[in-house]
């Protein structure tokens, strides 16, 4: 086996054929062939790490954040895990913004990259059910009216209508239209 090969030499048109009488004027551009570059390994090669048949799922609230501050040793075991490739998830209660939007802020927050597929919050189970049929009206649930409760303001409505739902009916004070006009905390 050949030994490392320099870039330089491994570049170099090789070297004229002496013993079969070729003499280098007769060689042209088009004849010359380069030596291809040939690599010692400095170790086996290695199969890919395996994905663990385990995971870990954290709440956020109290367990990764206090507030908008990450707790102690958070940002270092998330990223801990994500170099050995252990699979996690981050799940709340809490709701009232897009995914994309939470997730974005989290990993400012906690200077850890992060993706909407590691997140789970209260609502975002409905994003999954916006095109199941409804059985009585045989449509899909995104163009059915669909109440939706919580959250701060229009910030819930908006959320559904990001999902694709046409029609989310939210409990808000005054009566417009894509809002009951109710006290959802009267008997």
């Amino acid at each position: 086996m050949q030994p490392f090969v320099s870039l330089s030499r491994a570049l170099r048109p090789p070297e004229p054929c002496l013993h079969r009488h070729i003499s280098p004027q007769w060689l042209s551009a088009s004849t010359l062939s380069f030596q291809p570059l040939r690599f010692l390994r400095t170790s086996a090669p290695t199969s890919p790490r395996r994905i663990p048949n385990f995971a870990f799922a954290f709440d956020i609230d109290g367990v990764l954040l206090r507030s908008s501050s990450p707790l102690p040793r958070a940002t270092q075991t998330l990223r801990t895990l994500q170099s050995l490739r252990i699979p996690f998830i981050l799940l709340t209660n809490g709701g009232g913004k897009h995914e994309r939007d939470r997730v974005s802020e989290l990993s400012f927050l906690l200077s850890v990259p992060l993706s909407t597929s590691m997140f789970v919050q209260s609502h975002t189970p409905f994003a999954d059910l916006v095109d199941k049929v409804d059985e009585e009206g045989g449509k899909p649930l995104r163009e059915r009216p669909v109440l939706v409760v919580g959250g701060e303001g229009n910030r819930v409505r908006k959320v559904a209508e990001e999902y694709d739902y046409i029609s989310p009916i939210s409990q808000r004070s005054g009566s417009n239209e894509g809002h009951v006009d109710t006290d959802f905390n009267t008997p």
